[in-house]
This record gives structure tokens, sequence and C-alpha cells, in this order.
């Protein structure tokens, strides 16, 4: 029984059926009761008005109308009087006929008393069921009331009996109407149920499910309502997708580091940049709390100023970990129907541009100050020969000398400036063109062998040099390379030292070295000899009149033809700087 109430309970046309199937039941039965209701007022009244109209004739001859009236009808007959006592009865033997007791106050007598038709139903205690009396007033003599009475069992019979036909009809009709029952539970309940399948697909994320039987009906238009929302739906949900796919794409390729808090200052989503910041997956961000992931409280009170604020906020952060990375970050609030439902945070990492500003300051206070020497020196040579040094014989060449070496050596800084400002801002990209290394480096040679010969260096180009394939490159920013590496060795070096150049090929690479036997570099020194007018020894190196910018020059050239630069060296036995070119 549990199980079949279940079934009911869950599917709609069974509980639509088992309801009009209810209703057919309960309506026969309603018929039945009024069938049988209505057939004993009906059968009463009838009854009734006939024993009224023979009570009337009955009355004009009272006295002997009660035997023959009584075996005529099958009734029991009454006469009263005025005074309400029993005269006769057709059931009661005229001698005990004075011990009855008065019926003046019986309803029907009473109304018959007043001129006027008397009825009354009641219960006879020993016969025990129903009986009509009928009583009608008589116009002369000693007798007042003539009173008819029968039992209405027979007529409750046939008030069953009527009930009953009917309830047979019913019983015929009845499978009919379960039948009908059926088909309207089935018929209704088909596309409910179909409606119902379309819905529960579509919360479930199937946008594409509609429904394809409809009748043209209520049922009709409730379908198509329903189609055309699911149809808005899909196109809104691919919008949707279509618009989170292209904020994850850019979101994913930006160069900041973006993440979005709620109010309590938990994650709500992080792109990978943002990730990798944290040293975390990306997936496993949501729902983390910010400081959590980054540790840096400046950054969670960032983000409450801004929603406490319901403005903007930007600061400069620096992590703990990593001193020398600065972030320019950004936090603005996420305002929802006028609430402030959390913040979303972006950091740009500047820690470049703020390197780019400080090599630029740098930069400029190194020039200022390298630009001052030799013109300080100019102006006191000028100066003192315009003071009377024009007349000293014996000096004024001296003074002029200076101002000549000065002159140059201002030339060779301005010409260094100039050509490591044109390599970095890649105005002068390399030509590139097929160069023979073991020439170039043999040309340079050649060039710097009077400087070489003055410092007591032996200067060799290795044979292997030589014997090396052409190498794509811009031969003057190689011969400017070659230049500069070994010049400072032949500067840095000690009489009777040696200077070699050797290559090899290794890789798809070419490893071309400059190995000297000078003074060697200190090991603290090492990591910084490639930037701007760093000098390792920086009187000896403005003694021989260098900038500064040789071994700067040197990298930026390796780097803009694909290559690198490196140096390895031992204070006080030598050093050597390598440089690779593609082969």
């Amino acid at each position: 029984m549990a199980t079949v109430l279940k079934l009911i309970k869950e599917h709609f046309r069974l509980k639509l059926a088992v309801a009009i199937g209810a209703i057919a039941l309960a309506a026969a039965f309603a018929v039945g009761i009024a069938v049988e209701k209505s057939a004993r007022t009906h059968l009463v009244s009838e009854l009734a008005s006939g024993l009224y109209s023979q009570a009337r004739v009955a009355a004009l001859e009272p006295e002997r109308a009660v035997s023959a009236l009584s075996a005529a009808c099958g009734c029991r007959v009454t006469v009263i009087g005025r005074d309400g006592a029993v005269i006769a009865d057709s059931e009661v033997a005229y001698s005990a006929v004075s011990s009855m007791e008065n019926h003046a106050h019986r309803p029907e007598v009473a109304a018959a008393l007043s001129g006027r038709e008397g009825r009354d139903i009641r219960r006879s205690a020993t016969m025990g069921h129903d009986f009509l009396y009928v009583s009608a007033p008589v116009p002369e003599g000693r007798a007042a009331v003539m009173r008819l009475s029968l039992p209405l069992s027979k007529v409750y019979g046939r008030a069953a009996d009527m009930q009953r036909a009917a309830f047979y009809a019913m019983a015929a009709v009845l499978p009919l109407a379960l039948l009908a029952a059926l088909w309207a539970a089935w018929s209704l309940g088909g596309p409910v149920g179909e409606m119902s399948l379309v819905a529960e697909k579509l919360s479930g994320g199937d946008y594409g499910a509609r429904i394809r039987n409809s009748p043209a009906d209520e049922h009709g238009r409730l379908a198509a309502a329903i189609n055309l929302l699911a149809q808005k739906t899909q196109s809104a949900m691919g919008e949707l997708a279509r618009d989170r796919a292209l904020l994850s794409a850019i979101l994913s390729n930006m160069t900041e580091a973006v993440a979005a808090v709620d109010k309590d200052g938990n994650i709500i989503f992080a792109n990978e940049v943002f990730a990798a910041l944290a040293r975390v997956d990306a997936k496993t961000c949501a729902g983390r709390p910010l400081v959590e992931l980054l540790r840096n409280p400046a950054l969670n009170e960032m983000a409450a100023a801004s929603m406490r604020t319901r403005a903007a906020e930007r600061r400069e952060i620096m992590f703990s970990d990593a001193p020398d990375n600065v972030f320019d970050a950004v936090c603005a609030p996420l305002i929802e129907d006028g609430r402030c439902e959390g913040a979303v945070l972006a950091m740009r990492d500047i820690s470049r541009v703020k390197k780019l500003e400080q090599m630029r300051r740098d930069f400029v206070a190194n020039v200022s100050h390298e630009l001052r020497t030799p013109l300080t020196s100019i102006r006191a040579a000028a100066q003192t020969l315009l003071d009377g040094a024009l007349e000293d014989r014996e000096n004024r060449r001296s003074f002029a000398q200076a101002i000549e070496e000065e002159s140059v050596r201002l030339g060779r800084l301005i010409e260094d400036i100039l050509s490591l400002s044109a390599i970095e801002s890649g105005r002068t990209p390399p030509r590139l063109e097929a160069v023979n290394l073991g020439q170039a480096a043999a040309e340079v040679c050649l060039r710097l062998g009077e400087m070489a010969r003055a410092a007591a260096v032996s200067v060799s180009v290795d044979r292997s040099m030589h014997e090396l394939p052409p190498v794509r490159a811009d031969k003057g920013q190689l011969l400017q390379v070659f230049r500069n590496l070994i010049e400072n060795a032949i500067k840095f070096n000690i009489p009777g030292g040696t200077v070699e150049i050797l290559a090899r090929a290794a890789s798809g690479k070419v490893h071309v070295s400059v190995r000297d036997t000078g003074i060697g570099i200190p090991a603290a020194d090492l990591p910084r000899v490639f930037e701007r007018f760093y000098r390792v020894d920086k009187a000896r190196s403005r003694e021989m009149g260098g900038t500064g910018l040789g071994l700067s020059i040197v990298r930026h050239i390796t780097e803009a033809h694909g290559g690198s630069v490196s140096v390895e060296s031992v204070e006080g036995k030598g050093s050597v700087f390598t440089f690779t070119l593609a082969a």
C-alpha cells in the first residue's frame, strides 16, 4: 500500500487519474443519496395529498367512515372531538376508546382544530418505524378532526429501490468515467511531463533542450513560453561563456598580477601571474585569504582602505623575500547594488623601470663626472696659458700637449657614449655579413701593435681562429669588441706579459676568448665589470685614457648579436674575457 501511495504521490498522471476517479465515485454516491432523499420527499408528499383528500371526504360522515375507509385504504382512521378526545379509532375497540390519551396537542390535530390541513411524521415506539399522520377538519357535528395514518416503510422501501437503481446506473457508467479520467490524466500529464523533463535539463545546464510535442491549448502556449525562455537563456549563457572566455584570456595573458577579493579579504579570482607571484597554483587560490598568499600587510591594508572609502588606492609594494622587486599596486572597490562586495587588485612589476631610472640617474651623474674631469684639465691648462704661460717657452708646450690629450680623451668619451646610446636604443642594429674571426682579430692586433710594443706586451692570434668558418656579424661592431678587449688586456698587463686570442666552436656557437697575464680583477669586482663607467683601478684607468664604457659596449654588442660575454679572473694572474656568437 505504501508503495502505491508513493507512486501516486510522485507521478502527476496517476495523481490526476486517482483524483478524477475519486471525484466520480463521490459524485455517484452523492447522486444516490440525493435520489433517495428526493424520492422519499416526493412519495411522502404524494401519499399525504392522497390521504388528505380521503380524509376530507370521510369528514363529511366521520362516524360511519371509520371502518369503511380503514378497510378501503388500509390505513388507520381516527375521529377526534373538538376537545382533543378520541371519539373513534379503526384499530381500537369502541369500549377502549375512552381510555386513549387526549390528542389535542399533537401537531397534525392542532392544525386541523384550527381549520387547516395537518401533517406529521413520527416514529412509533411500539411498531419501530415511521408513520405519516394527515388530518382534515370536520365541518360540523361533535367530531372536529378526521385523521388518517399509514406506515412509511413501503414508501422508504420504494425510495431505497430507486436509490439502488441509481447506484446500478452509476456503477454501469463509472468504468467509462474512470477510463475518461485516465485519458484526461494521460493527455494532460504528457505535456506536463515533457515540460518537467525539459525544465530539469535546463536546470542541469543543457540549454539546447526543447519541448517538441505540445498541443494547441494552454499547454501549448506554456510550452512555447518555456522554449522561448530556453532559447533566450541559451543565447545569454553563450554570450556569458564567450565573455568569460575573453575575460579569462585577457587576464591570463596580462603581465600584471590580478586578483579579486570579497569583503572578508578572501580570494575570489586570481590570474596565473598572481598565482606565480604567490608561488601557488591558480586553481587553489579561490577561498584563501589574501594575506595568506602574499604575506604583505600593506596589500591587505590597501584592500581594506579601498573597500572602506569606496575609492581606488595606489601604492608601491615591496616584498621582504625579494626587496629588489618593486610593484605598482592599484586596488579598486567592487560595488554591486550600492553595496561594496569586495575589491580588485592589480600589481605591475616596475622593478625594471625603477632600475632603468636609477641607471639613468647614475649615467647622468657618471657622464657629468667623466666630462667634468677632462674639461677641468683643459680649462686649467688654458687658464694657465692665458695667465702668462704663453710667454714661458719651456712649459707652454706641455700645457698645450695636456690640452690636446684631454681633448682626445673627451672625444673618445663622447664617441663611446654615443656608440653605447645607439646600440642600447636599437637605432644601429647589426648589419650582418660573413666575417672571418681570425682576420678581424689580426686586423685589430695590427692597429694596436704600437701600444703593445710600448707596454712590452706580446699579442698573438691562435691559428685555430683562421680555421673557423666565417660567422654572421656586423664587422665594424665586431672589430670594436676585439679592440676594447685587446686594448684592456694590454693596458692592464705587466711588462713582458702576453695576450692571446683564441676560439672554439661548440653547440652551434663560436666561443672567442681574450686571455692575458695581467694584474687580474678582484673577485668582488667581477659581477660589475660590465657596468657603465665601472672601473676596477680608477686611477690607472684614467691615466691610460680609459672611459669606463668599453666593457659595457662589448656586452651590448654581443647581446645585440644574440650572444653573451663573461669573464674569469684571478687577481695577480690574469683574466680571460669570452664572448659567444652564433656559428
